[in-house]
């Protein structure tokens, strides 16, 4: 019997490799078999978000695209982006009873029109909302807006206050990029002043200039007789012109630099807005009060505080230098080095940034 069991051992054996062979196999299989169906599931996952990608991409390349096309049209004050139209009203005098009848009067004569599809009053925008045909002509929907408008006692325009700028315009835009050309001209300018070894103009030139641009009170002179877009582009005018003179291409770069993170943080806020205004723009979205809400005083600006402070003590230092020395080029060293221009410069480029990276 010994004889036997020890017999029957290689037998015993033999299947107990069979057996742990075929485990093995089967357990391959299963590990292959789920490997095959995560990778699967990947690959499907990475293909939605490859689409996704894609769509957003897509989506934000016609976003840009509207954005530019409006930029470079010449037109009226209204925003289009597609069938989409936002018209601004406002009221003669103030906002009130009278003036909210009337807009409603307005929106129910726009929704008579053949070619719109949807009209309704964003009180956030303070504009007319509308949806219009496929084959619609804007100009058109839009001039019988201001038709309506006018009959009602109201203005197809939009209100001059900062706070009610709408979140698609492209006037800083365009501010930005006419900014950044004139300071590459400036700069090849100045280039071809150096190359050419022209005389350079008095440094009490370069002082003036300074003092009109880095000065708040000046900008705010400016600003409240012409406009914020006009005031910026005479100082970027004043600025560039003076710089590529007196043949100083440093600061133009630095200025050009500027100017086109300007340019980008305008043109991604409002291919941001174009791009979710279907989501943000519904008629049952909250509007604000029709009148508007006690407020505290705004608080004063650090960095205009610092800029007249220290555009008035290059002033004094200035003054005393020339009354004691008698010498003009001193003085205007002496409003030169109590320029804020690098505070200014630091500030603008932080909120470029910051707005870019919201906006995306």
């Amino acid at each position: 019997m010994a004889f036997g069991a020890w017999a029957r051992l290689p037998m015993m054996g033999a299947g107990l490799a069979l057996r742990a062979s075929a485990q093995a196999v089967h357990g391959a299989g299963c590990v292959v078999g789920r490997a095959v169906d995560v990778v699967g599931e990947v690959t499907t996952v990475g293909i939605g978000l490859v689409g996704s990608a894609a769509g957003v991409s897509t989506k934000a390349a016609g976003s840009a695209a509207g954005v530019l096309r409006r930029a470079v049209a010449v037109g009226g004050q209204h925003w289009q982006a597609g069938h989409r139209v936002h018209v601004p009203l406002r009221a003669r005098t103030s906002w009130g009873t009278a003036a909210q009848q009337a807009i409603k009067k307005v929106v129910a004569g726009v929704m008579e029109h053949p070619d719109v599809l949807v009209a309704y009053w964003d009180g956030g925008l303070q504009r007319v909302v509308m949806q219009l045909a496929e084959n619609a002509v804007s100009d058109r929907v839009v001039d019988a807006v201001s038709v309506l408008a006018a009959q009602h006692g109201l203005v197809c325009s939009a209100a001059q206050a900062q706070d009610s700028a709408h979140p698609g315009d492209v006037t800083e835009l365009r501010t930005a990029a006419i900014a950044l050309a004139l300071d590459t001209a400036a700069l090849a300018g100045a280039l071809t002043a150096a190359m050419v070894r022209l005389r350079r103009p008095p440094q009490a030139v370069s002082a003036v200039s300074t003092l009109v641009r880095e000065d708040p009170r000046v900008r705010a002179m400016l600003v409240s007789e012409f406009g914020t877009p006009t005031a910026e582009l005479v100082l970027a005018a004043v600025g560039a012109a003076v710089s590529g003179i007196g043949q100083s291409p440093i600061e133009l770069v630095l200025d050009a630099v500027l100017r086109a993170g300007q340019l980008a943080e305008a043109m991604a806020r409002a291919a941001a807005f174009d791009a979710t205004e279907d989501q943000l723009c519904v008629p049952e979205r909250i509007s604000v009060a029709p009148t508007a809400p006690m407020r505290r005083p705004v608080p004063v600006d650090p960095l205009a505080d610092y800029a007249v402070k220290a555009t008035t003590a290059s002033l004094i230092g200035a003054a005393a230098t020339l009354l004691w020395k008698r010498n003009l080029a001193a003085a205007s060293a002496a409003v030169l080095a109590g320029s804020p221009k690098p505070a200014r410069y630091g500030w603008a480029g932080y909120q470029a940034g910051v707005g870019c990276a919201l906006a995306a």
